[in-house]
């Protein structure tokens, strides 16, 4: 499990760099883009230097600390946190993946490049680290609730 973890963990960082090396490379200026799927998703180019919304501009030693003390504490709960859930590995890959996805462009660009941009709901441009984060979250979530309702219905029984 620990190299299912580690290995969705190595595709989520390459996938994100390269997409936003791609996206760098493709739309350089700030504002370009193209429409992927007309009315759906658009690829733009968006430079964030805060968190999530925008929330903490310019706070980048906040940010680059808190990805590394999240990180940290990600290796030293694997197994007896994220390896005792349902898909544990999946989520503690996605999770970290996502993290360090983020993380490496705080600490070598400054700026996070941000490149898909959801055209039919009011969303900000976020990229394959954000995506992975968020769907990591969701799933702790659901796996971390169905696991307490079973040992919480496990202890009443007789």
């Amino acid at each position: 499990m620990r190299l299912c973890a580690l290995m969705t963990m190595v595709v989520i960082v390459l996938l994100d760099q390269v997409s936003k090396m791609t996206v760098l490379a493709y739309f350089p200026q700030i504002g370009s883009g193209r429409v992927l799927i007309p009315y759906l998703i658009n690829l733009l180019h968006v430079q964030n230097a805060g968190a999530a919304w925008g929330m903490l501009q310019g706070r980048q030693v906040l940010l680059i600390s808190c990805a590394v003390a999240a990180l940290v504490w990600m290796v030293f709960s694997m197994r007896r946190t994220f390896l005792q859930l349902p898909f544990g590995w999946l989520t503690w890959g996605l999770l970290s993946g996502g993290i360090i996805g983020n993380l490496i462009d705080r600490v070598w660009r400054r700026i996070v490049i941000d490149f898909i941009d959801l055209n039919f709901i009011n969303f900000p441009t976020f990229n394959i680290a954000d995506a992975a984060i968020s769907i990591g979250v969701v799933i702790l979530i659901i796996t971390q609730w169905l696991h307490d309702r079973t040992t919480a219905r496990d202890h009443t029984k007789c």
